[in-house]
């Protein structure tokens, strides 16, 4: 098995070595509380009652929270990395960030067989969103621009990149990624490397963000889901 790992890796990718930090332990949660308070009180009373902590993990993007002042302060007072769920791989309809993605030519997101922005609901979630076509760089762009510069630039560290499986689509045969114009590509045909685009664009882009690698450490990924080559970004 040690030589097939070793084959298969070869071929499809190796991660990079972690920084010591990230073999410690981890707290987190979905849907937590968003302030700095919440994290506070987690180092706090880890530190107080003398149990290991190395990393906070917030299940969402919240820029009040994430400032350099309260990243800063977790690491001096306690040691504590501060990471974050940067996002999922769609845009609200009517967001900043739906908006910049719909004028993009050709468009930042899914679209139907008549070019339109392919809107759609999933995981109990009430707004309609599409997913971004990460396979357009310029698209990446704006994602990374809109989401993920503000926290790097705090010295959050970028935590999990989820909902990569695009098994919310109604009709993924029917519906396409607009990058590829001739022939078409169709989320059903893409899905299995869509994650790996995701992964791979917006984690390359974190790595070369000036701002974000003056933490003096590695970049990390923390990914799901994703395909054969996804580990290159573990």
């Amino acid at each position: 098995f040690k030589q097939i790992v070793n084959r298969y890796t070869k071929l499809t990718g190796r991660p990079a070595l972690l920084p010591k930090w990230t073999f410690g332990y981890h707290q987190g949660g979905a849907a937590n509380d968003r302030s700095s308070q919440w994290a506070t009180n987690i180092a706090s009373n880890m530190r107080n009652h003398h149990l290991p902590i190395d990393a906070i993990y917030y299940d969402d993007v919240n820029p009040a929270t994430f400032t350099r002042v309260f990243v800063e302060s977790m690491w001096n007072d306690y040691h504590v990395r501060i990471t974050a769920g940067f996002g999922m791989p769609w845009a609200y309809e009517k967001s900043a960030q739906w908006a910049a993605l719909d004028k993009l030519s050709p468009k930042g997101m899914i679209v139907d067989e008549g070019g339109k922005a392919a809107l759609h609901h999933g995981n109990g979630i009430g707004r309609t969103f599409s997913e971004i076509d990460f396979f357009n760089p310029a698209a990446s762009d704006v994602t990374f621009d809109t989401i993920w510069a503000g926290p790097l630039q705090s010295g959050v560290w970028n935590g999990m990149l989820d909902f990569g499986e695009l098994d919310y689509v109604p009709d993924p045969a029917n519906t396409f990624f607009p990058y590829f114009a001739n022939p078409r590509r169709s989320v059903e045909e893409m899905h299995n490397i869509y994650a790996l685009a995701y992964f791979q664009q917006l984690m390359n882009r974190a790595a070369n963000y000036e701002a974000g690698v003056k933490t003096k450490s590695r970049m990390i990924g923390y990914c799901r889901p994703g395909s054969a080559g996804s580990q290159r970004y573990g």
